[in-house]
């Protein structure tokens, strides 16, 4: 029997709420650009209507299974890579890459996820969590003046998670 993740990666779609879902289908655009922390159906789903997904993943089983879904449905703007942890010397690859419409984090160590990441988000970006009720103290320490991202909260009590959250990162102030 597979687990609920497997399914979801063999079919292509994320494992989030089906109201974050929508908002995010909404949003997208052929010209987005993707980074990921902890990689699934996810992957694919962006790879469908995003010009470039960057993802990291730490799971080496989760990574080789996710390398042979990509090669099985022929995708050429997902990239993949697997990492030990997510320290800053692991995501360096991105500097090369910025900026990113959305980051989205599901994967272990989301601290660090967020401590690293959140630097290759452009002003106006979303930053999706799920599961975000238990990971919310993590977003307080890690994101500077969290509280004047907008943000976005679906939850959805047929689904097995804590929520999926979408924060928009507010725009760059001006001084003077």
């Amino acid at each position: 029997m597979k687990r609920s993740g497997e399914h979801l990666l063999e079919c292509g779609i994320p494992w989030v709420t089906k109201q974050a879902l929508w908002y995010l289908w909404l949003k997208l655009t052929p010209q987005t650009r993707v980074l990921e922390f902890g990689s699934g159906g996810s992957s694919i789903w962006f790879a469908l209507y995003c010009e470039e997904i960057f993802t990291f993943e730490t799971n080496r089983e989760w990574f080789d299974k996710l390398q042979n879904e990509i090669i099985k449905r022929g995708i050429k703007n997902l990239n993949s890579k697997y990492i030990c942890s997510n320290t800053q010397e692991d995501v360096k690859v991105c500097d090369k890459l910025v900026p990113f419409d959305i980051l989205l984090v599901d994967g272990e160590d989301r601290e660090s996820a967020l401590k690293h990441g959140l630097q290759y988000l452009k002003a106006g970006g979303l930053l999706v969590l799920d599961n975000y009720f238990s990971y919310f103290p993590q977003l307080q320490r890690q994101v500077p003046n969290w509280y004047e991202w907008q943000p976005r909260f679906f939850y959805d009590p047929d689904w097995s998670g804590e929520g999926t959250a979408i924060f928009i990162k507010p725009k760059e102030r001006k001084n003077g």
